[in-house]
């Protein structure tokens, strides 16, 4: 990283005389400090002005969560119908969604913060986390990977759970399946 780079950072990072600056950083697991961290961009900040005390919630799509039930219904059917069995339960986490998940145009402005001190700008051009908006962005998506799981794979779950059976290749292929709709729905 340039040493200008570093020292303007480090300068936005740890000014307190911007008021409420909503910039922050953590570390990485595994990762020095020095070299490398997480930016966090807190949308809940200034109170009043954030993006999301601001955000209008009318262009935002409904979503329905699925509950354990379904999982756990899936469990009992599994064990009733393989005793003996061991059932294995492939969670995946889908590191970057936010990457590809864009917000509504109308709410973009809410997503850059100026550094008037220091002629900086930043701007969030993704569906980042902590955005109240974006778990209905999310739930969308959630649902194609779940479609394309359902129609292809020999498991039943949810987008990022999936239950089955340690029976031949069935959990290699569930994971292919699950890996390979995620690269379909959200991969550049």
């Amino acid at each position: 990283m340039a040493k200008t780079t570093e020292n303007f950072w480090f300068w936005m990072l740890t000014s307190s005389h911007n008021g409420h600056l909503p910039f922050g950083a953590v570390e990485k697991a595994d990762v020095d400090p020095n070299i490398e961290v997480r930016l966090i961009h807190d949308l809940s900040s200034p109170p009043g002005l954030s993006p999301n005390d601001n955000l209008d919630k009318n262009c935002l799509l409904d979503i329905d969560y699925e509950y354990i039930t379904v999982l756990a219904r899936r469990i009992e059917m599994l064990a009733a119908n393989h005793p003996g069995h061991t059932i294995w339960i492939l969670k995946s986490d889908v590191k970057g969604v936010f990457r590809h998940l864009m917000p509504h145009a109308k709410h973009e402005h809410w997503m850059a913060r100026l550094v008037r001190e220091r002629n900086g700008l930043v701007i969030d051009l993704v569906a980042p986390f902590g955005w109240s908006g974006s778990p209905k962005f999310y739930a969308v998506f959630g649902r194609a990977i779940s479609w394309l799981v359902e129609q292809n794979s020999p498991a039943s779950g949810d987008a990022h759970i999936m239950i089955e059976m340690d029976i031949e290749n069935r959990l290699e292929l569930a994971k292919r399946t699950l890996r390979h709709a995620m690269l379909a729905i959200l991969a550049p």
